[in-house]
């Protein structure tokens, strides 16, 4: 399957998480890199929800608003700090 690695806030934004899921097939795979965090990757599955897993850590299966959301959160932390 594929791989495709972005960077928050660079080339990506939480609500791309919602484009990403709808153009690619179960079982890709989008790699995230957050700013000051460990990378983000979110595998792509069935009934509109994602695997989850942070670099060096177990994952959970969560859907595609929770996601989102997660996201925005990290998108919040930076614009705070800059």
């Amino acid at each position: 399957m594929s791989t495709i690695h972005y960077h928050l806030d660079e080339d990506f934004v939480a609500s791309d998480i919602v484009r990403w899921y709808q153009k690619e097939p179960v079982g890709a795979t989008a790699v995230i890199t957050l700013r000051g965090y460990p990378c983000v990757r979110m595998y792509h599955r069935a009934n509109e929800q994602v695997y989850w897993c942070t670099e060096g850590n177990r994952g959970l299966t969560i859907s595609l608003d929770d996601a989102q959301q997660r996201l925005a959160m990290f998108q919040g932390r930076w614009r705070v700090g800059m």
